[in-house]
């Protein structure tokens, strides 16, 4: 869960616990909007999103300078956990004033290592990085409730890591068309008004951020996910027609009377004064089972969609879904997780209270989506109406052992050739070999074999391609010579 406390003023300087191991390792950089003096910054050892005492940590002093004292373990734990930089009211923006709403500021895990120990910023670029990282990892799994120790104990969490750090910068940077190098720099000493402009106002979308998810989590919903991008002047969103931010969001409230589930996409406007539901994904979950954190769980709910006709018109459209799965395990080597989910046809609704899940079963299926996990391999694969739906759609959603044993019955695992009754409109299979040192990840899909990619402890990579495409089992050789391009 992402925890947002309340930011006072702070000062002086915050070194921890003195009894523990003495600092062997020291990272310095500034803290930007403007040059931020009087925030705290710190290293978030237990990714639980708020400072704990244990944690080291350090004050930002004039032009936005800070040190931060770590023992040898702590500083391999930047390569896994986020810098975190609570800037207060009371904090001072040397070129803005003091600073009257408080917001968080992020640099993501293996940041810190892109410019050397002396060179570490924060900044609204760098934060922005970390949102499009996180908002891939809170898809891709548990990220949010592993700590430093634990991921470095479990190579296979740095793949998936790397991965999405990577898929982040390189969409920040097609997006707002700015470098890495960019990203992370001081662009004040720099010179660099580009990243100047693109960072201020992106700090009106952290303030937001935080303040809205503080009344949310205040109203007991677990927030795993609220972003407000800044996506005026980008190319890249120009399907956000004339809004100039983009909220998405994703969250659990659960009571004694129910558990659901809530996401979605929200455009803005210059002063987020008009708005328009991009997306919305509403559930309601229900465990069928035992009961508690374990068990089979039914969701039941909708999408609600906003479209344009040929005149540019807004037309909201609602398809009903029911989805079905089991525990998803956060170790990859004890993982056991199924998950099937189908959707009816969209129709055409006058409001959003419309789209509602009731009368869902005169509607005609066209979509499915399969998850399957277990023994270190992944399959994933997608079945819609125009290429046939698969052998799942006549049985009892809540029949969760039936739909697992009829998934079971398909050649679903990696060694199984890639051939199926009905043919999916997508599909990819993962084979994992987990070591102390590093993880391997080989993949495929229904073009045949893809990249094969070591994941070390230390957070670097190699990248190795396919020398041809046999059937499976068969396997390919890999190398980094077959390769196009050695990343």
């Amino acid at each position: 869960m992402s925890v947002v406390t309340l930011l006072v003023a702070c000062g002086g300087s915050d070194s921890g616990d003195d009894s523990g191991p003495e600092p062997t390792k020291t990272i310095q950089g500034k803290v930007i909007d403007g040059y931020l003096s009087g925030t705290k910054i710190y290293l978030d050892m237990n990714n639980n999103g708020k400072f704990d005492e244990s944690e080291p940590s350090a004050v930002s002093l004039e032009a936005g300078d800070y040190k931060l004292d770590l023992t040898e373990s702590e500083y391999q734990c930047l390569e896994v956990v986020p810098l975190q930089v609570e800037v207060p009211i009371g904090a001072i923006d040397e070129e803005f004033g003091e600073v009257t709403e408080p917001y968080i500021m992020t640099l993501a895990p293996m940041g810190a290592s892109v410019n050397g120990d002396n060179e570490v910023h924060i900044t609204p670029l760098t934060s922005t990085a970390w949102q499009g990282m996180s908002s891939s990892l809170s898809s891709a799994g548990d990220y949010s409730n592993l700590t430093c120790k634990e991921m470095l104990e479990h190579t296979e969490y740095l793949s998936d890591l790397k991965q999405a750090y990577d898929k982040a910068l390189f969409e920040m940077g097609d997006v707002y068309n700015i470098s890495a190098e960019q990203i992370f720099a001081d662009y004040i000493a720099n010179g660099d008004e580009e990243a100047h402009e693109l960072a201020v106002h992106m700090v009106e979308g952290f303030k937001r951020t935080f303040s809205e998810t503080a009344e949310l989590l205040a109203k007991g919903y677990d927030v795993y996910n609220y972003q407000y991008i800044y996506t005026a002047g980008s190319d890249k969103y120009e399907w956000s027609r004339e809004y100039d931010w983009i909220l998405n969001y994703g969250m659990n409230h659960n009571t004694d009377a129910a558990s659901k589930e809530y996401q979605g996409q929200v455009g803005f406007n210059y002063d987020f004064s008009e708005s328009v539901v991009q997306w919305r994904r509403n559930v309601d979950v229900e465990n069928i089972s035992n009961g508690g954190d374990e068990g089979i769980f039914l969701k039941r709910g909708t999408y609600l969609r906003t479209t344009r006709d040929d005149s540019n018109n807004t037309i909201l459209t609602c398809e009903r879904l029911e989805n079905i799965e089991d525990v998803w395990e956060g170790d990859l080597s004890k993982r056991d997780f199924t998950r099937y989910e189908r959707t009816s046809v969209r129709e055409d609704v006058l409001q959003e209270d419309d789209c509602t899940y009731d009368n869902y079963s005169h509607l005609p299926l066209v979509h499915e989506y399969i998850v399957r996990t277990r023994n270190l391999a992944d399959t994933s694969m997608e079945f819609d109406e125009e290429k046939g739906l698969s052998s799942l759609q006549s049985i009892d959603i809540e029949n969760f052992s039936a739909i697992q044993s009829e998934i079971e019955s398909w050649n679903i695992e990696w060694e199984d050739p890639d051939a199926f009754d009905t043919e999916p409109e997508w599909m990819t299979k993962q084979k994992f070999e987990v070591y102390d040192d590093r993880t391997i990840t080989y993949s495929r899909g229904l073009e045949g074999y893809r990249n094969k990619v070591t994941q070390f402890s230390d957070g670097t990579y190699i990248e190795e391609c396919p020398d041809s495409n046999p059937t499976p089992p068969l396997m390919p050789e890999y190398g980094i010579e077959y390769c196009e391009q050695v990343k």
